[in-house]
Parts: structure tokens; sequence; C-alpha cells
């Protein structure tokens, strides 16, 4: 529910408001790679096998017991009606805005708001259920809560040099403050079976985290134009930030920008309506992540890496460790600079329109954890360290093919191609790991690549680029990994159409991605397993495409056969294979949104409401790619990561149907 209002208290003093109320619950099934994920199951059992077994509750045995194909993976019925993930979200957004104008050219404004959000989550594992360390159930209670106020003041002043330059000045100030809470508890050990409280538990866990994070800035915007033909714009904003250590207190970044109307000064035709070029140049900061200055102690947790480890408390004894990383309190803010050049062309009064952007984006002082010797005692620091650039193009052509007195089709075409390189890192380090992934594949800073790249084993390759294959018939893997492919796209388009009819109005929006590459470690596993289409039959030996080395140096095709146990197990499958193998191309065409949508007639104009608008929605309605997953718009790592390109028993892409109504009064 959103409401927004504005009303002169007088002739000089202005007041607006909004309001926002938002809620939103949910109940999901488990994700990924854990043993109630719903896809580990699922793909593993063959279509003969009846998952759902037979009534309501079929998935179960008299005894309560799951039923079950694959030993430790829980049925996929099971993780949905008896390991639900539910959540409740209530968030609050709302806004004010005074402006007083005493003169003509000078205002002055305050404009207060607030961001409030609670978020509660609630997991359950049922009694048998595979996920916790033992099939005795646990409950998950999670609250996360978060808290933002700013303020704004500023004074705008404008000025009528003479009939040919205008001029406008913006001076202001900015507070902000953001609070965020987040406290999980967890029960083990459930005493009674379906009483998913924590008072039911008999071995409890808690943890809990505080961050604040308060900003304060200064900052001008200068305007001046001549003619309505040449425009200037310069800005300056000082942020202070708290979380920056004893060595650094603020940034100061600046931008200048330059637009030129040249069609002004072209004799009026019937071609060119409207031609303007714009130069930009801009910096911008951000600061480092709360509480990475300085060196603090945590709750400790010793695990292995393949179990979950034994945390503190244990055995009723607190324990703290220095959690890892040390505090860097020499960090500075991390620089992007930016250049821009555009063009924008208006043709046949409007009717076709073209915008030309390139750019160029370079990063510096990069904010990143970067790995320690453990022989230091700590695993990373923060640090700004190296460079990473960004380049490329944006282009949108829009236009009305068809425009008749009721009826009226635009059509908007945009694409976009970016170029990412990291350009250097901290001396002596060239290359980077950027989340933990698995053994075989990884996510990487490399200098020379572009950021995020995958590097994984690979097949030993002749010269000529043909896989070398063994005496055994079986294909080697090279000693050394290599990159594998870039997870992001070589270029992303949009094209869409809204037709409007009267009061109906008809829009969707074409989607296209080329390139981009994938690990789909779901289909190698299930190759390996004989889950698939191509592993069906499994009757006949099969050749490995490659070659092998003659003892003279040369090559030549590989003939020898092998079971198709192995050739599914050791060249398609991920057992003792490259992982390259299981790269694939992540190009999608797909339709993004389609929305109908009607505008009421509103024939008295001095009725209560003025407007009314009733619409449906659809979003991720089809689909059309060569990718063999679920969805090349995939990630396993989510959306709090910043890499992708892996896709390891992911669920799939959603649907969504939205029926909304605005009102204007």
């Amino acid at each position: 529910m959103r409401i927004t209002g504005d009303t002169k208290l007088s002739e000089k003093i202005k007041v607006a408001a909004t309001a926002n109320y938002i809620r939103t619950t949910g109940t999901k099934a488990q994700n990924g790679s854990n043993l109630s994920g719903v896809m580990l199951s699922l793909t593993r059992a063959p279509s003969s096998y009846n998952l759902a077994g037979d009534g309501p509750d079929g998935y179960k045995y008299s005894s309560g017991a799951q039923r079950q194909y694959f030993g430790i993976y829980d049925n996929p019925y099971w993780t949905a009606y008896q390991n639900p993930f539910k959540d409740d979200v209530n968030r609050f957004l709302g806004n004010i805005m005074v402006t007083y104008t005493p003169l003509d050219f000078i205002s002055f404004s305050y404009s207060t708001g607030t961001d409030l959000y609670t978020d509660h989550r609630k997991q359950i594992f049922a009694v048998g259920s595979w996920d916790t360390p033992e099939p005795t159930g646990e409950i998950w209670e999670n609250d996360k809560r978060n808290r933002e106020f700013y303020s704004n003041f500023s004074i705008n002043l404008k000025h009528e040099i003479n009939d040919d330059i205008n001029a406008s000045l913006t001076l202001g100030q900015n507070l902000n403050e953001r609070n965020y809470n987040n406290l999980f508890t967890r029960g083990r050990n459930l005493g009674v079976p379906n009483f998913y409280s924590l008072s039911n538990a008999a071995d409890k866990y808690a943890s809990q985290y505080d961050e604040t994070r308060r900003t304060a800035a200064l900052f001008f915007t200068g305007d001046i134009s001549y003619k309505s033909l040449v425009y200037l714009n310069v800005t300056g904003r000082n942020d202070w930030s708290s979380t920056f250590g004893p060595n650094k207190s603020s940034f100061f970044y600046p931008s200048v920008s330059a637009s030129f109307v040249f069609s002004d000064l072209i004799a009026e035709n019937k071609i060119l309506s409207f031609g303007k070029l714009r130069l930009a140049y801009a910096k911008s900061g951000i600061s480092p992540d709360p509480y990475s200055t300085r060196t603090y102690y945590t709750s400790a947790i010793f695990t292995d890496g393949f179990t979950d480890g034994v945390s503190f408390p244990y055995l009723a004894q607190n324990g703290f460790g220095n959690g890892g990383t040390i505090g860097n309190p020499d960090l500075q803010s991390e620089v992007q600079t930016a250049t821009e050049v555009g063009l924008d062309l208006r043709f046949l009064n409007g009717r076709i329109n073209l915008d030309f952007t390139l750019y160029n984006q370079k990063s510096t002082d990069i904010l990143i954890q970067r790995p320690l010797a453990r022989s230091t005692g700590f695993s990373s620091v923060f640090q700004n360290i190296g460079e990473m650039e960004n380049k490329g193009i944006e282009i949108r052509l829009s236009g009305d093919p068809l425009k008749l007195k009721d009826f009226n089709w635009n059509i908007a075409i945009n694409f976009s191609k970016n170029t990412n390189e990291v350009l250097s890192l901290v001396d002596g380090v060239d290359q980077i790991d950027l989340e933990a992934a698995f053994s075989s594949i990884g996510s990487f800073a490399i200098v020379g690549e572009p950021y995020g790249v995958l590097y994984a084993t690979k097949w030993k390759r002749s010269p000529g680029g043909d896989i070398i294959v063994g005496s055994n018939g079986l294909p080697i893997v090279d000693a050394l990994k290599g990159n594998v492919g870039n997870p992001y796209p070589d270029w992303i388009s949009g094209i869409r159409n809204t037709f409007t009819y009267k009061n109906i109005s008809l829009t969707a929006l074409i989607d296209i991605r080329e390139g981009g590459q994938i690990w789909n470690g779901t289909l190698a596993r299930l190759h390996r397993l004989g889950r698939t289409e191509e592993s069906a039959n499994r009757s006949q030996n099969y050749v490995v495409p490659g070659v092998v080395e003659n003892l003279d140096g040369t090559f030549s095709p590989n003939t020898k056969e092998i079971s198709a146990f192995n050739y599914f197990n050791r060249y398609l499958g991920d057992n003792q294979s490259a992982t390259e193998q299981a790269i694939y191309d992540g190009s999608w065409v797909r339709l993004r949104d389609v929305t109908l949508s009607y505008k009421f007639k509103i024939k008295n104009s001095n009725s209560f409401i003025q407007g009314l608008e009733l619409s449906a929605t659809g979003r991720n309605l089809w689909l059309s790619t060569d990718y063999p997953g679920v969805d090349p718009e995939t990630s396993l790592t989510g959306a709090g990561s910043n890499v992708g390109g892996f896709d390891y028993f992911n669920m799939p892409g959603t649907k969504s149907y939205i029926v909304s109504l605005k009102a204007s009064f």
C-alpha cells in the first residue's frame, strides 16, 4: 500500500509526503547443494520410482519415516512439506518534504525519511531429515531488523543573468544512519515430533550481530546554460563515514558534464528534429564495510570443511576467536572514475529516437578481502588493492512505427556491451580467489582477465587443440587448471513493444543475452549417475573424441573403446574428469514481462477519484535457450554474492503473476 500527497500551506510553503507499507510472506523449499535440497533427490530418482507414493502423505511410510530412493537425500515431497522455510517481511518507507520559497530566485528544502523492515525467518528440519548432523530434528529462528533514517537540507538559487544566460546553484547537506540487527537461534534434538518450538529442543545455540553505519555529506550542484544551446553542470560532494579507521575520515568526489544542442544551429527541417552531444566526467567513492578497520573477536567455530564442526558455547563453555580477518586502520575509499560521451537524436518530430553512449569506468583502490598465509594467525585482511576497468557501449533506438487516432505502436530496442578487465592486484599477487566454491572450479580475480573468471581443471590437449586420450581410452586431465570461461555475457539487449488502443495498453519485453559461460555441475553429476538422456544407452561401448600420442610425438585419432560406465563417469561425468567438460553457453531469449492495463474514464472532473488503472502482469512466461540446465539465469552462490556462473542442483526459475490497481485522488 502506497499513498502520496502534497499541499500548499501558503503561497511560499509547500509540503509533500509519502508512506509505503509492504508485507511479503512466503513458504520455500531448500535449494542447491545440501542434503535436503529438492533437486538433489528429485533428479537422482528414476521416473519409475514413485516419490509421491499413494495418498496425500504417500511420501511417508506408516511409521512416519520418509520414502527414499537415494539414501542420504531427503525425499523432495518431505523437503517441501516437512522442512518448510517460512519468511514474513514487514517494511515501511516514509518521508516528508517541506519547501519554502521566500523569493522567486531562492528556495529552502528540508526532507526527512525512514526505511524500516523486519524479516522473520523460520526453518524446520523434521525428525528424520538428513540435513542435520543427526536425524533428530532441528529448528532455526532468525530475525533480521534494519532501520535507516536520513535527512537532507538544501538551498536552491536560480538567476537569469541576461536573456541568453541562466544559472542555478544548490548547496546542501545530508545525514544518514543505518542500523542492522541479526539474531539467530537454533534448536536441535527435538523431544516431541511435530512440535516445532525452541522449547522442544535439547541442544540450543544463539548468535547475534549488530551493525551501525553513519554518514554525513556536504554537496553542491551548479548549472549554467547559454541560449538553451550549451549546458554545463558541475557537482562536488564530500562524505564522512563512520566506517573509516583513525587514519581516514572522509573523501571528496566531483563531476562535470556538458551538453551541446547542435540541432538549434541547423535550419528547421522535416528530418532531424533534435540533436544533442553529451560529455561527462565523474568520480565516486565507496567507503569500507563497517568494522573492517579493526580486529575483533567473534564466537569461535572449528571445522574440517566436511562436517558442521564444533561451535561455541561447547559443553557449557564459551569461546572466542579472531575470526580469521585482521583489521586495517589505513583503509581508504574505493574510487571509481568514469568518462562518458553520448549522442541523442530525434527524427521526424520524435517518431524515431536514437541514444548512443560510450563509457569508460576505472576502479582503483578496490576494497578486497585479501588472503593471508595461515602462519600469520589470520586468513585474510581488508586492503585497498588493485585496479579494474569497465568500458562499453549503450544504444537505444525507439519510435512509433504506427500512430493513428486511437491506436499507437511504440517499440524501444536497447543494446549494451561491457568489457571488464582486472588491471592489477597487490604487488606480488596476480590472482585472488573471490569466494570459496568447489575444489575443481572457482571464481577468481586474475590480472588480465575479467573479474570473476572461472578457473577449473581442463583436459590435456595436443598442439592442435584436441583432447589427448591415454592408452586406456580415457581422456587425460591437465595438471594445471586454466580459464574455462567468463560468466558474464558478451552483450545484452531488450526489445519492448507497447500497443495502445484508446484506454487499453499492452506492453511486452523480450530479454536477450548472448554469451556467458556457466558450470553445469548438475548435468555432470547426472551423467555420472546415468540419469540423463545421453546416458540412456548403456549397453554399448563408446569412443572419447580426441587423439592419442604416438611414440614419435605425433598424434593420431583415438579409436580405443571404453565401457558406457567409464564414458559417462570419467568423460561426461564428474568422476576424475575435467570440469571444463561441464561448461556451457548461457545465452537466452526470454519473455521477461507482459502487462495488460486499462485506464477507466472519469467523466466527472469534480469526482473524488481522479484516476483509476487496473493492470495484470506476467513475468518470465517463456524461455528459449540451448543451455541444458533448469535456467541459465541461475546462481548457486545467491543474490548476496558478487560472482556467478555456478549451477549445482539449483532450483528452477519462477513465473509470477501480478494484479495491481492504481488510484489518484
